[in-house]
């Protein structure tokens, strides 16, 4: 009779440690992750639950076994079933959140939200704020939320709880950006970005990958005062109509964001308004009125 080769466990050890230390760092970091991902963590779970399920059974069989043995019966006695119910309950509860079906009242929540921002962007992309940098900031949200939510992608999946903090860090992408230098080209690709979006089935990404990296993990040099004196003269403008809404947007979420990542910004977040204009020529937005003499001239 040949004899069964033993199994190693070192490896499933290792393997589960490995698991554990990423899963540690996601609820450390807390990143918003999307549906896809969701559902790829779903079935992670599903594929966990059935391990330690085989881990359960084994012991259990063993225990049968060796019911005379001192050792299994100690292993027996401390053998915590609680956290099995504990992870069953948690692999229900991830069921519900990931496949819940659209109710009526979440469908017209997101068809009502949608409405109201799509007026209020396109409002504010009609308006003059008085400086390029927050007309090309107003004009950015509106081409964004006409083009990724048109509708014509159904592999497009969302929350629309979301759409005020996209819609946010696309200013604050653009901070970044403008404070860089660069916010010519960071335009050129972001609506080249949204251009694609309608032959493109398989982009199901909200925002640009770089706007996405930057809503996903806070790193403080992305969070600069050219986004929180844009935001604050698009809110006190247009955007206001936003804050008082079912989905509504933060009108200080910027500046919240400065003064707990820039310490050094403390005074500027809390004298904004009143130092607006000193703001303003410091991180030097332009005057549509001087850009308008200089091509008239």
């Amino acid at each position: 009779m040949q004899r069964q080769k033993y199994l190693e466990i070192y490896p499933s050890e290792v393997a589960a440690r490995k698991i554990r230390k990423h899963l540690d760092k996601m609820a450390e970091v807390k990143p918003r992750v999307y549906r896809k991902t969701l559902l790829r963590y779903k079935k992670l779970a599903y594929l966990l639950l059935d391990c330690v399920t085989k881990i359960v059974r084994m012991l259990q069989s063993e225990m049968l076994l060796s019911s005379a043995d001192t050792e299994f019966q100690e292993l027996a006695s401390e053998f915590d079933t609680e956290q099995i119910d504990e992870l069953k309950t948690s692999i229900d509860a991830l069921e519900v959140l990931v496949d819940k079906k659209p109710t009526a009242e979440s469908k017209n929540l997101a068809s009502d939200t949608l409405r109201q921002y799509r007026s209020v962007f396109n409002q504010a992309a009609r308006n003059d704020f008085g400086y390029v940098e927050v007309n090309e900031c107003a004009d950015m949200l509106n081409y964004w939320l006409t083009r990724r939510f048109s509708g014509f992608n159904p592999n497009f999946k969302y929350q629309i709880t979301q759409l005020p903090v996209w819609a946010t860090f696309i200013i604050i992408a653009y901070g970044k950006y403008h404070l860089d230098g660069q916010s010519r080209q960071f335009i050129a690709d972001f609506k080249n970005w949204c251009d694609e979006l309608n032959s493109d089935k398989d982009n199901c990404w909200a925002l640009p990958y770089n706007i996405f990296n930057m809503s996903k993990t806070v790193v403080p040099s992305n969070l600069t005062l050219n986004a929180m004196v844009i935001y604050d003269i698009l809110m006190n403008g247009v955007l206001y109509q936003l804050i008082d809404v079912k989905v509504p947007m933060d009108s200080a979420y910027i500046a919240k964001l400065v003064k707990e990542y820039h310490p050094e910004y403390l005074r500027d977040v809390q004298t904004r308004f009143v130092r607006q204009q000193e703001l303003i020529d410091i991180i030097n937005l332009h005057p549509v009125s001087d850009v308008q003499e200089e091509v008239g001239s």
